[in-house]
């Protein structure tokens, strides 16, 4: 998280246009998140969800136990 330093936001601009990234905000937000996908799995992802949710939705689609211990 840098600052609102111009320099700053314009190199992030260009690292996001490469990727393919884009952004509605500056900042969190506690809205839900659309989600789609497609191929195995894609039925999980269909809708709008919490963010920690769609981690969660991961696991499943690529049929991983988590072992946080």
């Amino acid at each position: 998280y840098g600052g609102y330093e111009p320099l700053t936001v314009k190199i992030t601009q260009i690292i996001n246009q490469l990727a393919g990234i884009g952004w509605t905000s500056y900042s969190h937000t506690g809205v839900p998140v659309a989600t789609f996908a497609m191929g195995a799995g894609q039925e999980l992802f269909g809708g709008y969800y919490d963010n920690t949710d769609i981690f969660q939705k991961l696991l499943v689609a690529m049929d991983i136990s988590p072992d946080f211990n």
